[in-house]
C-alpha cells in the first residue's frame, strides 16, 4: 500500500514540477507571488530525475541478471 502511494505521489510531483519547465525565476511586479526560487526548483528537477535514472538502471540491471540466469540454466541442460 505505501509503494502504491509513493508511486502515486512521485507522479504527482513530476508531473508538477515538470508542467511548469523553465517558471519565473524573477518575481514579476504584476504578480509577486508568481515566481519561483531557481535553487529550489533545479533541484526538484535534478532530485526526480535521478530517482527515475536510479529506478531505471535498477530495472535494466534485473533485467539482466534474470536474462543471465536464463540463458545459463539453458545450456546446463
Amino acid at each position: 500500500m505505501m509503494t502504491l502511494f509513493l508511486v502515486i505521489w512521485h507522479c504527482v510531483g513530476s508531473y508538477w514540477v515538470f508542467d511548469i519547465w523553465k517558471p519565473h525565476f524573477i518575481p514579476l511586479l504584476h504578480e509577486p507571488s508568481n515566481y519561483c526560487e531557481k535553487t529550489v526548483y533545479m533541484f526538484a528537477a535534478c532530485q526526480i530525475l535521478g530517482c527515475v535514472t536510479l529506478v531505471c538502471l535498477a530495472i535494466v540491471c534485473l533485467f539482466s541478471l534474470w536474462l543471465c540466469r536464463a540463458v545459463t540454466e539453458c545450456f546446463q541442460t
